[in-house]
């Protein structure tokens, strides 16, 4: 299994899909005007409070959010090993 671990570079979209993100659509119109793509973000939501996310753009970089209050939020930068390592252990 050793030979299996995701590395940092090899985290692909698949990779979250495989265990248990969800893609969410950002429809963002800035980024549709600049590019002609809307982009998504991928989330998998661990309790009512706290997901982890990762966006098209940058999938390797995972961030884990906690909501404090109503639309108040700390988020943690994850690394992709952490993440994959996590959900392996949960199974």
């Amino acid at each position: 299994m050793e030979a299996d671990r995701i590395t940092n570079k090899d985290m692909k979209y698949i990779d979250y899909i495989n265990i248990g993100f969800e893609r969410c659509e950002s429809n963002d119109t800035v980024q549709y005007n600049e590019t002609g793509y809307k982009g998504y973000y991928l989330v998998k939501k661990l309790t009512k409070k706290v997901t982890i996310e990762v966006w098209d753009s940058e999938l390797d970089n995972p961030y884990l959010h906690i909501e404090q209050k109503e639309g108040e939020f700390i988020s943690l930068p994850l690394t992709p090993e952490l993440v994959m390592n996590w959900f392996e252990k949960i199974g």
